[in-house]
């Protein structure tokens, strides 16, 4: 069961034409970055007045779903020695990703058999992935007129945001 969020950007008052195809698009950045991060949530749904942007995401998890990636490393043939030592090769693989021997498995591809790192990036709390990510999924959309002010670039200056 997750949280709610709720997003309010406030802003100098959006033309009309303008206003549907900003807040679609800052929807679909808000989509787009939950399912990249591994983030479960329920429905998006998007308000809109001129001087407002209002997103409202129900149960949003509170924790990434835990990630594991496959890392290729050096082939097998290169990974150890003839006495089945590990080779400078992997040691420095190991070492360069903070793993050890007891991490790797061998595995054959099309190209032969190499070893591989699963390696575990753990969770990362929902909160701090927004509060890392929240400027680019609304600073990053398409415009076609913008303005510019304090080095930042939006279709008109934001006034406020509230993020809950």
């Amino acid at each position: 069961m997750g949280k709610d969020f709720f997003l309010e950007i406030g802003c100098e008052e959006i033309p009309s034409r303008f206003l549907k195809e900003t807040a679609e698009a800052i929807a679909t950045n808000l989509k787009n970055f939950f399912n990249e991060e591994e983030i479960e949530y329920g429905e998006i749904k998007v308000y809109f007045t001129p001087r407002r942007l209002i997103f409202y995401v129900d149960k949003v998890s509170d924790e990434q779903t835990e990630k594991t990636i496959k890392i290729k490393g050096p082939s097998k043939k290169i990974a150890f020695t003839q006495n089945g030592e590990p080779s400078p090769a992997l040691k420095g693989f190991l070492s360069k990703h903070s793993a050890t021997i007891e991490d790797i498995s061998i595995e054959s591809t099309t190209q032969g058999e190499y070893v591989f790192l699963n390696k575990n990036l753990g969770k990362k709390e929902t909160k701090y992935l927004l509060e890392e990510k929240l400027p680019e999924i609304i600073l990053s959309i398409p415009l076609k007129k913008s303005m510019r002010w304090d080095g930042v670039t939006f279709i008109r200056p934001i006034r406020w945001i509230v993020s809950l």
